[in-house]
């Protein structure tokens, strides 16, 4: 083989590695670059994405893994204190503020007895007014029928007994 086959060979070669590399290779290096810029954003946060011709908010603020500890380490301190103000009145104050909770407590369940109660009793004269209604309706209905059969014969006999005259309307 010539020098000059040789290269050429090379030459095609190199530039078929060349192109798997950019058709394998570049996707798996996309998701690398993803990957880091990701680990990046959550260790060190990132500032908002705003689109700069509408000034619209694209995304808003990540906050760094550091200023999301400092808000957990608030919360928590925050639920030790009320934990500790709880215990307090517990421990300390023989629960008397527990008891007053309690009886408070107590006090708005027989309330909401008694206001259950006097729903029910609503209920029922909503329900027996209701009846009554009924009763009421079906006894117009009835009287309605009754004077309709009374009242339906005439007019049927006036309309048969008064001839139409096509030839001179409404005269």
């Amino acid at each position: 083989m010539s020098e000059t086959a040789q290269l050429i060979s090379i030459a095609v070669g190199l530039v078929g590695l060349l192109g798997a590399a950019w058709r394998w290779g570049r996707p798996k290096w996309r998701e690398f670059r993803k990957d880091v810029i990701s680990v990046r954003d959550t260790l060190i946060g990132r500032d908002p994405i705003i689109d700069t011709v509408t000034k619209a908010v694209l995304t808003e603020k990540r906050p760094s893994i550091g200023e999301l500890q400092a808000e957990t380490d608030r919360k928590v301190e925050y639920a030790i204190g009320k934990l500790h103000v709880i215990e307090h009145e517990v421990m300390n104050n023989d629960g008397s503020s527990l008891k007053d909770s309690v009886h408070r407590i107590e006090g708005r369940l027989a309330s909401g007895d008694d206001r259950f109660e006097r729903i029910e009793g609503q209920m029922d004269e909503v329900l027996t007014g209701s009846t009554e209604r009924l009763d009421r309706f079906e006894d117009i209905l009835r009287t309605l029928a009754e004077g309709q059969n009374l009242v339906w014969p005439a007019i049927k006999a006036a309309v048969e007994s008064t001839p139409a005259d096509p030839a001179t309307p409404g005269s």
